[in-house]
């Protein structure tokens, strides 16, 4: 039985850790680290969490606000460094999720282990993208150059239609990640700082290419809350296509693939 390690990020969320970490605790058997990364919000925010995690026992990593993608990085990098040789597995993701079911059974190998994600009104989140929808995807970078509301709603219609079309897996819903240790080259992140909004997604998936890595289908089962830290700017379609515009480019031109 592989160790795992259970990593999340916290920005104003303190709320959540706990029912998280009791969660995760009930839910798994054998040897498990939880690590949460407190992405600066206020020093007050900051306290709660430190108190949280001493009478949880849970490692607590300190940084700036750097995005969710990038205090991933922190933990993944933090994991590699307890384990060093050592093989394990990955589920890292967000404070609003709740285990339904969490498998024992991971193979050993270079995969992507794919959850079922549940959500109010949607049976299941994953696949987030196919390999057929991601060849769509350049579509995008006319919204972001008109930075046109219409064309972003037409565009993921678009693509939630091609969605229905047979095609392999090439991206998961990123409120969990789950993966074996072996899927990461020690000298290249996942993800980056640029890395936000919806495009941790796309830079977990073309990283996952990158290093020859399966997708397969797991029995991890979660229920997800869903926008507890992005329903801010959600809020307004407009500041979101400015932010969502910056990100996605910064994942188009780096990967091309």
């Amino acid at each position: 039985m592989k160790k795992k390690y259970f990593i999340s990020v916290n920005y104003n969320t303190s709320n959540l850790i706990e029912k998280w970490v009791n969660n995760i605790r009930k839910k798994t058997t054998g040897e498990c680290n939880i690590i949460i990364i407190d992405n600066f919000f206020s020093q007050s925010e900051r306290n709660k969490v430190k108190i949280i995690a001493d009478s949880l026992s849970i490692i607590l990593i300190i940084s700036d606000n750097i995005g969710y993608g990038a205090a991933l990085n922190l933990g993944i990098k933090k994991s590699l460094q307890i384990e060093k040789e050592n093989e394990f597995i990955f589920l890292i993701g967000n404070l609003d999720i709740e285990y339904k079911n969490l498998s024992e059974n991971f193979i050993d190998g270079k995969y992507v282990y794919m959850p079922q994600i549940k959500e109010k009104n949607r049976v299941n989140r994953n696949p987030f993208f196919t390999i057929l929808q991601k060849q769509f995807l350049p579509l995008c970078l006319v919204i972001g150059r008109l930075q046109s509301i219409f064309l972003l709603d037409l565009i993921i219609g678009f693509l939630k239609i091609i969605g229905y079309l047979p095609s392999r897996t090439w991206a998961i819903h990123g409120s969990l990640f789950c993966f074996h240790s072996s899927c990461i080259d020690i000298n290249k992140e996942i993800f980056n700082n640029n890395s936000l909004l919806y495009c941790e997604e796309l830079e977990f998936a073309s990283y996952m290419q990158y290093r020859d890595v399966e997708i397969i289908s797991s029995e991890v089962s979660i229920n997800h809350i869903g926008q507890v830290s992005t329903n801010q700017v959600n809020s307004s379609k407009k500041k979101f296509l400015k932010l969502w515009w910056s990100s996605f480019q910064n994942w188009y031109y780096r990967w091309k693939l």
